[in-house]
């Protein structure tokens, strides 16, 4: 698989010398657009104000555990993640106020409307929890794809109108690993942040943004000797997940004579690519994590699949699971949707690599036999 990929990744590279297809699409709302020629159709008042109100909703349903309240501002992954968390919260007895945060002085990003085109803006700020809140589960294990994050850390915070007629929710959040600073951003005379198209070759980015998450894929599937990893740099959110899967750290561990297979693949939720002002792209994604431990006779499709010695179920999947289907014998599967922010640098630059610098989500369905 990875050197499939690494080829696309090469047919893209030999495409630099084409004009970029980039848009310049924004976010907008009916309300603040502007009717001069070029100016950002979502003023600061207007996303300050959607931020503010996202604050405030998802503060008091952290508060009182209103499930409904923390729904209605979120949309696409966030709404899935947070539905989950709220199964996991009612299944495992914790009660609110559950985590809540405190935010800092947002940066916001906002691109230019084009009619019929996505609907986004981006928000950047330090969040905070609040101590002595309530995580709604326990468990230690249940980290971001086993990646331990600081409780407190900078977030790219994605905001997405889903129609024309709906509010703006928010579709993302992931939070910066250590060391990772999002990147200066290109704008326009206007003032409005220039979107780069995901999937057509970019005149001034080392592959088009659509590849992104395609090449981290690989390297989080086969790891450092990937062929991908000559263009994508090693690091926590890469090969640090590869690290993660092949030393069960998480927990999902395959027994004796059981296989143990893991698979980072695309989704249809939200994705934005923003052009850097050195002529690299700040890249917006979710994807799938997919694991599984079964037997040899299941892997195989076996009719008549043999059973294994028990497969251990970490706490924080037994959640999702009844109480009947903690000790499988033949299958285990988990999955977790995951938000990143990956840079793709500059064809200019010397030795850059595509570096993914944050992530976000959790923990969305589990089965078992």
């Amino acid at each position: 698989m990875a050197s499939g990929l690494l080829l696309t990744a090469v047919a893209a590279l030999s495409t630099q010398a084409c004009t970029s297809a980039a848009s310049t699409a924004t976010t907008g709302n009916s309300s603040s657009v502007s009717s001069a020629a070029g100016r950002p159709q979502l003023t600061l008042g207007s996303v300050q104000a959607t931020f503010r109100g996202y604050v405030a909703a998802s503060d008091q349903a952290a508060r009182t555990g209103n499930r409904t309240l923390a729904l209605s501002v979120l949309t696409g992954m966030a709404w899935d993640i947070m539905d989950t968390q709220y199964r996991i919260a009612r299944k495992s007895g914790a009660a609110p106020p559950y985590t809540r945060y405190t935010y800092g002085t947002p940066t916001f990003y906002r691109p230019k409307l084009v009619a019929g085109g996505p609907q986004y803006f981006v928000a950047s700020v330090l969040r905070t929890p609040v101590p002595g809140t309530t995580a709604m589960t326990q468990s230690s294990q249940d980290v971001t794809a086993g990646v331990n994050l600081p409780g407190a850390g900078q977030v790219l915070m994605l905001f997405q109108k889903p129609s024309s007629s709906s509010h703006w929710r928010l579709a993302s959040t992931s939070q910066l690993a250590p060391g990772e600073t999002v990147p200066a951003l290109a704008t326009d005379s206007h003032g409005n942040v220039i979107v780069e198209s995901l999937s057509a070759p970019s005149s001034t980015a080392l592959v088009r943004p659509a590849l992104a998450p395609v090449l981290q894929a690989t390297v989080v599937d086969d790891g450092p000797a990937s062929l991908a990893s000559q263009v994508v740099a090693s690091g926590p959110l890469t090969t640090g997940i590869y690290d993660q899967a092949t030393s069960a750290a998480r927990g999902l561990q395959a027994p004796p004579g059981d296989v143990h297979q893991w698979l980072l693949e695309g989704s249809s939720y939200a994705r934005l690519a923003l052009r850097t002002s050195d002529g690299g792209v700040l890249v917006l994604y979710s994807m799938y994590l997919n694991d599984t431990i079964e037997t040899k006779s299941a892997l195989d499709q076996n009719d008549s699949a043999r059973s294994g010695p028990p497969i251990t179920v970490p706490d924080f999947v037994k959640v999702l699971l009844p109480p009947s289907r903690w000790t499988p014998h033949t299958r285990l599967e988990t999955q977790d949707i995951l938000s990143f922010a990956a840079i793709v640098p500059p064809t200019a630059s010397t030795g850059q690599k595509i570096r993914v610098i944050a992530i976000g989500g959790g923990l969305r369905y589990a089965d078992s036999d």
